[in-house]
C-alpha cells in the first residue's frame, strides 16, 4: 500500500514534461506534517505545498469513502498530526459542507 506513491511518481516521471513536476507532488502526498508519513518521512514545510493540498483532498476523499477505515476516525484525529496547520481549517470546512447536505 505505501508503495503506491513511489509507483505513481515513477510512472509520471517517465512521461516527461509537466508530469515530471507532478511526480514530486504524487510522491509526497502521504507525507505528514509531523514527519511520520511516507515514503521519505518529510515534515512541515519540507513537504511541497502542492503535495500538502493533494494530501488534504486525499484525506477528505478517504474520510468520506464507505470503503475505508479512515471514515471511522474522528475528523480531528485524521487532520491534526497529518495535515499542515493552515490546511486543517480548509479540510474541516469541506467536510462540514458535505455533512450539511
Amino acid at each position: 500500500m505505501q508503495q503506491h506513491t513511489v509507483i505513481g511518481a515513477r510512472i509520471l516521471s517517465g512521461m516527461g514534461g509537466i508530469f515530471q513536476q507532478l511526480a514530486q507532488v504524487v510522491l509526497a502526498h502521504h507525507e505528514r506534517w509531523d514527519g511520520y508519513g511516507y515514503p521519505r518521512g518529510l515534515q512541515g514545510k519540507e513537504i511541497p505545498l502542492a503535495a500538502r493540498v493533494l494530501g488534504v483532498v486525499d484525506s477528505y476523499d478517504a474520510m468520506l469513502s464507505r470503503q475505508t477505515r479512515c471514515r471511522l476516525l474522528p475528523l480531528e484525529l485524521n487532520c491534526v498530526a497529518a495535515l499542515a496547520p493552515n490546511l486543517i481549517l480548509l479540510s474541516c470546512r469541506l467536510c462540514s459542507l458535505y455533512w450539511i447536505r
